[in-house]
């Protein structure tokens, strides 16, 4: 997740940003802060998404030979030769054949039942974990203002582009980022450091929210935040 800088957030050394920072330990919270990134990550409504047609895809993977695309009517009209006795003459038969196939599977009555939701969830957290593990933990505060948290909280980025790069890729992301009060924000970087940034820098996070949202933003009543957040909604919708 990019190059070392000692000193500088990972979030932050693309973006010509000023932040202070200091080194920081503690293996504890550390351990806590790295789940807690990839819970909310495996959990965020957009990153958490199990989508129909891949479902449908790899049931019909499961239920034909191997080696046959799941594309191929030749491979549709084989099995259900075989399943049926009966010669599947063009794309209406095939496509009905195709249907029940889903229907009747594993798979789909997992999809139904929301179990395959639960799996892709665990999955998600697992590996997302794993790769966390590899990572230290920043923790940011802002100079002046406050932060903001959005409904998908745990976002990846990149902050060598104007506007920054979300919801990119683990392996390709700078950092990933998780509010945990108007005054604290975790990042993932790989020195464990702690310090303050410009608020500047706490705007540009804080749009990170607003940008990865899928419905809310939260702030604290008094904060000042709200006009901002209007503008930027705007901005970016």
């Amino acid at each position: 997740m990019g190059d070392e800088l000692r000193g500088r957030p990972a979030v932050l050394r693309a973006s010509g940003a000023s932040a202070g920072a200091r080194a920081s330990g503690g293996r504890g919270p550390r351990r806590a802060a790295r789940r807690c990134h990839a819970a909310n990550d495996a959990g965020s409504v957009r990153g958490s998404r199990v989508s129909p047609r891949a479902v449908t895809s790899g049931v019909v993977e499961r239920v034909l030979p191997p080696g046959q695309s799941p594309l191929a009517p030749e491979a549709l009209r084989s099995e259900a030769l075989r399943q049926t006795g009966l010669h599947l003459p063009g794309p209406g038969p095939l496509g009905s054949f195709a249907e029940r196939l889903i229907a009747q599977s594993e798979v789909a009555r997992s999809f139904e039942d929301g179990s395959l939701f639960r799996e892709n969830i665990e999955d998600t957290f697992h590996k997302v974990r794993d790769l966390a593990a590899k990572c230290r933990v920043e923790v940011l505060t802002p100079d002046s203002g406050e932060f903001l948290i959005g409904d998908t909280p745990a976002v990846t980025l990149r902050s060598d582009s104007t506007p920054w790069q979300i919801d990119t890729a683990f392996g390709d992301a700078q950092s990933v980022v998780l509010p945990i009060g108007p005054k604290h924000l975790l990042a993932l970087g790989p020195s464990d450091l702690a310090g303050t940034i410009t608020p500047a820098a706490a705007d540009d996070l804080n749009t990170v929210q607003i940008r990865a949202a899928t419905r809310y933003v939260y702030m604290r009543p008094n904060s000042g935040l709200e006009a901002f957040v209007r503008d930027q909604a705007r901005l970016h919708r």
